[in-house]
């Protein structure tokens, strides 16, 4: 069972939203504890997704790269299906991240392309490492345990492969990953 918080909504938009999620056997509308949560807004306070995998609804491709840039794990648009957000939420459970495909062109498109890979400082091992795991959506804690390093510097080595890819978010650093072949998904 995956255990889902709804964050923004209230009265019938928020009824709506857990009588679409009713529909799927293995979710669970929670308030405390969740393994994902759906933003309704993206200046959401964040301490109500700390630590949570979550994914914002929004209007159009700005606002998907602002939310992504924010932290956000999954960008849908406002109309998404029932069974497109079950299948999103089901993703972020399990670690992956989710771009709706109207947004990915857009997104793709505002990265900057460079012009030739030895633009680019190289990466470390261990840089190369954390890209790995960064693509895999983990968090900071996440990759500071799977590589038994301190949180700190887990942050200091996603910011260091951030800052060599050019990148202004950990979105950016995977896709200039993938665009340079440092990494596959």
């Amino acid at each position: 069972m995956i255990r889902v918080a709804l964050i923004g909504p209230t009265g019938l938009a928020r009824t709506g939203m857990e009588a679409l999620l009713a529909r799927a056997d293995d979710l669970e509308i929670v308030s405390d504890g969740p393994d994902v949560a759906i933003v309704f807004h993206r200046d959401a306070d964040d301490s109500e997704t700390e630590g949570t995998p979550y994914l914002v609804l929004v209007e159009d491709a700005d606002s998907a790269a602002g939310a992504l840039r924010d932290g956000a794990r999954g960008v849908l648009p406002q109309n998404t299906t029932a069974e497109e957000l079950a299948a999103a939420i089901r993703a972020l459970a399990s670690g992956l991240t989710v771009i709706a495909p109207e947004f990915v062109t857009a997104l793709l498109s505002a990265t900057p392309a460079r012009q030739s890979n030895h633009e680019t400082e190289a990466l470390t091992p261990r840089e190369l490492e954390v890209l790995r795991l960064l693509g895999r959506g983990l968090s900071n804690k996440e990759i500071a345990a799977r590589l038994a390093i301190s949180d700190h510097t887990a942050k200091f080595h996603v910011a260091s492969v951030m800052s060599k890819l050019g990148a202004g978010s950990r979105t950016e650093a995977v896709t200039e990953g993938l665009r340079q072949g440092l990494i596959l998904l």
